[in-house]
């Protein structure tokens, strides 16, 4: 998409939400703006003839940093390709490599820099994670074959979690596991998500299932502004993270190519890791392979 990547001042490429810099962090956060304005194909081409009519690199670059936009992209020769919308968002990097590790981050004390943010209702103490990782262990052997990988201690592994592992911690062991250890707001907050991830999954979706999809995560959503975003009079902006805030795209990517499976990551991730494994040469990679 030639775009200048998801931390940018215009890091949504589906909206024209504003961002705000953040002097004490030396980063940029996406809070919630009611009244954000979709991009399209007109928009695309618009600012990309702007940008490369440009006379000077310090107005290209300044152009670059308003639009979000480093140039023409050549995928914008085939006239099948739509801006933004031909690109969907992928729910293997968003729910299970995102959202999933950074919720866990919340609730295990572990998300924010500074420790007077994690001294919240919502945090989990080390005590209560070792009951859960003892439950997860004595559970092993009775869990179907189904399910994929047995479930590693989260605590101790949650930084070496595959996308698998989070789908599965997401979809069959997150909500039975953590509801005796979290006031009930919390509960039923994270299963709003957890619903929307399991019709996501699905390999039909139907139009109703869209539209649920859309509510649920959009109540999340509603859910981490409100009951995570501020407690006890802390406005932690660095909680809004640009994945977040692309929860709200979801239905859109859904409406626009179908059910998530048809362009999740998954296949290219093993493939590349078959790939990985064929390479012998460190000095020539790309030749040995």
């Amino acid at each position: 998409m030639n775009i200048t990547g998801h931390n940018s001042y215009q890091g949504c490429r589906f909206c024209n939400i504003e961002v705000v810099y953040s002097q004490k962090y030396h980063h940029i956060y996406f809070p919630p703006k009611s009244n954000c304005v979709n991009k399209d194909h007109s928009y695309w081409i618009r600012y990309t003839d702007e940008i490369e009519a440009a006379t000077t690199n310090r107005e290209k670059e300044m152009l670059i940093r308003k639009y979000g936009i480093k140039g023409k992209s050549i995928l914008l020769e085939l006239s099948s390709i739509k801006f933004p919308n031909s690109f969907p968002i992928d729910i293997m990097h968003l729910f299970f490599e995102n959202i999933a590790p950074q919720m866990f981050k919340l609730w295990s004390a572990h998300f924010f820099k500074d420790d007077d943010f994690n001294a919240t209702p919502y945090i989990i103490p080390k005590s209560s994670w070792d009951i859960i990782n003892i439950l997860m262990q004595n559970n092993k052997k009775k869990m179907p074959l189904a399910f994929g990988r047995p479930p590693r201690n989260i605590l101790k592994h949650n930084a070496g979690y595959k996308a698998e592992e989070w789908a599965n911690w997401i979809t069959l062991y997150s909500v039975p596991l953590i509801k005796s250890f979290l006031p009930d707001k919390y509960v039923k907050g994270w299963n709003e998500f957890v619903t929307a991830v399991h019709l996501c999954m699905q390999a039909s979706i139907t139009y109703d299932d869209k539209k649920i999809i859309e509510k649920k995560l959009s109540n999340f959503y509603k859910h981490i502004v409100r009951d995570y975003a501020k407690v006890d009079n802390k406005d932690q902006l660095s909680i809004f993270l640009i994945s977040f805030h692309y929860l709200l795209h979801v239905a859109e990517s859904i409406e626009n190519f179908g059910p998530c499976r048809g362009y999740w990551q998954f296949p290219i991730e093993r493939m590349c890791g078959m790939l990985i494994l064929l390479v012998k040469s460190q000095l020539h990679p790309y030749a040995n392979l």
